[in-house]
């Protein structure tokens, strides 16, 4: 059954290689929206790598220090470092675009790929997505600050470039350069007393409270990644389907010959997992092909692209089920021409 298998997968190779292009470009959609999916809590433990500390300091009853909307005084927690955090459209040489701006004190150990960190007010760090380098002009609230650092995939939120910025210089746009601050990134750690009114969370807890506002996205995404796994298996099993249906005769004189029902199935399966698995291989050639050029950031997972072919199996072999009916219904008279 096997060989008849495959010398069917012969026969019918046009209709197959058909089959294996369509379910390759759903795998590989599959896997760039698993690499999207992936690339939001990677870019969030970057940027907390980059903003360094050991934990973080907010207003007592904020739910963390990125998404806090109460405003303390700076010498609330003298012995931290005051960080204002917010979005912002901004335009570079004629171009919107959305960023992440961080207020943190002058000379903030950050990593930059290129330059140094800032020195003075007026200096800015911004992440080379932005397309500005060292010695750049970015203008903020109408007024110029001077790009001395670049930092290489440093974005949140999906691609949005990170730009850092004095705490005086945040202070003054945002609050016209009072003295005030939503949020502390501390030396101690996360088990340490916090300062009264104040709440200490993590670097974890810190890291969860950015990713919170992309959960309904990583949700749609995954929802998408099931219908693309219900499309590639309509795919492969309208294909086994209709290969079945025309071999109902074939069928028959295997019935009449001693095969059994299930050996046949095993070789409609063993078609649906041949189709699945090649798909599967071309699909990860697709998609690290597709990712570079996504217009959002994509990480694809070197453990999605080893599992894809065993997911691809388990795929086929369910697959294969809507076949299995006529191997069962064939009838061995119908191999002598009928009743």
């Amino acid at each position: 059954m096997i060989l008849a298998a495959l010398r069917d997968l012969q026969w019918r190779w046009k209709r197959f290689a058909i089959a294996i292009a369509a379910t390759a470009l759903v795998f590989s959609m599959s896997l760039v929206m698993s690499g999207l999916a992936d690339s939001f809590p990677s870019e969030i433990d970057r940027l907390i790598d980059t903003l360094g500390g050991r934990s973080y300091l907010a207003p007592a009853g904020e739910a963390g220090p990125f998404t806090s909307s109460s405003i303390v005084a700076t010498d609330q927690a003298p012995a931290a470092a005051p960080m204002l955090f917010w979005s912002a459209a901004l335009r570079v040489r004629g171009t919107a675009h959305q960023a992440g701006l961080f207020g943190l004190p002058i000379g903030w150990p950050v990593t930059v790929d290129d330059g140094r960190a800032t020195r003075q007010n007026g200096e800015v760090v911004v992440d080379n997505s932005l397309g500005l380098s060292v010695g750049s002009e970015l203008r903020l609230g109408g007024s110029p600050y001077r790009v001395v650092g670049t930092m290489n995939e440093r974005t949140l939120f999906g691609g949005q470039p990170l730009i850092i910025l004095t705490i005086h210089d945040a202070q003054f746009l945002l609050a016209g350069g009072a003295p005030i601050t939503r949020a502390f990134i501390d030396s101690k750690p996360a088990r340490a007393p916090a300062p009264k009114g104040l709440t200490r969370f993590s670097r974890s807890e810190a890291a969860e409270d950015l990713l919170r506002p992309m959960r309904s996205a990583s949700q749609s995404i995954t929802f998408v990644n099931v219908l693309l796994w219900l499309v590639a298996i309509c795919i492969i099993g309208s294909v086994v389907f209709l290969s079945a249906l025309e071999r109902s005769r074939d069928f028959a004189v295997f019935k009449a010959t001693g095969v059994k029902s299930w050996q046949m199935g095993l070789g409609l399966a063993l078609q649906a997992v041949v189709l699945a698995v090649v798909a599967s291989l071309f699909a990860i050639v697709i998609a690290l092909l597709l990712a570079p050029a996504f217009p959002m950031p994509v990480s694809i997972p070197e453990s999605s692209a080893i599992s894809l072919p065993f997911i691809a199996i388990g795929i086929g072999v369910f697959a294969s089920l809507a076949g299995l009916r006529k191997t069962m219904a064939a009838d061995p008279v119908d191999a002598f021409g009928g009743r």
